[in-house]
Order: C-alpha cells, then structure tokens, then sequence
C-alpha cells in the first residue's frame, strides 16, 4: 500500500479499467490511515481537477458537516494532505 498503490489506481484509471471515482475511494478507504470518509471522493476529484489546471490555491467548498484539518482548504492542500500526487499531471511541479 502507499504510493505505489495510488499509481497503480491512477493507471488503472488511465487504461480505463476502473472510473476515477473508484480510484479515489479505494484509495481514501484502504491506502490512507487513518481511512478516510467516502464522502471526500467528490472534495479529492474536484483537487485533483484544479491542480491539474494549475489552480493550486483553488479553495474547495467543504459540506457544512466537514472540516479541514490541513489548514485552509485549497486544492493544492487538499492533494497534499490526501496523498493525490498519483493522479496529477506530471507537469505540476508543485507537486
């Protein structure tokens, strides 16, 4: 598990084998620790989108229930803290 699974769950989304909505839930479930909520899939899609569109500092509207404990919830934060790097260009140099 770790990043090598997070790759691997890109690539499948890449060679269309699984949709990246079940990339990202697998990943929040089983490859983070403490597992995340399934309810951030949405919150991870839209991160990964806007760092992707170079939007780093893009703040992602968080459900009133949910807080953010990674500071103020940017993208780039968002992906930082969720371990998203697999899934974003290879491009991004933040990253």
């Amino acid at each position: 598990m770790g990043y090598l699974h997070a790759v691997e769950l890109s690539n499948m989304v890449e060679e269309g084998s699984v949709n990246l909505e079940t990339a990202i839930r697998i990943h929040l479930t089983s490859n983070c620790y403490p597992p995340m909520p399934e309810q951030f899939v949405p919150i991870c899609i839209e991160a990964i989108n806007a760092c992707n569109d170079g939007e780093y500092d893009k703040v992602i509207e968080l459900p009133e229930d949910m807080i953010f404990r990674g500071g103020k919830p940017t993208a780039g934060n968002i992906a930082d803290s969720l371990h998203l790097e697999a899934w974003l260009h290879a491009d991004n140099e933040a990253f």
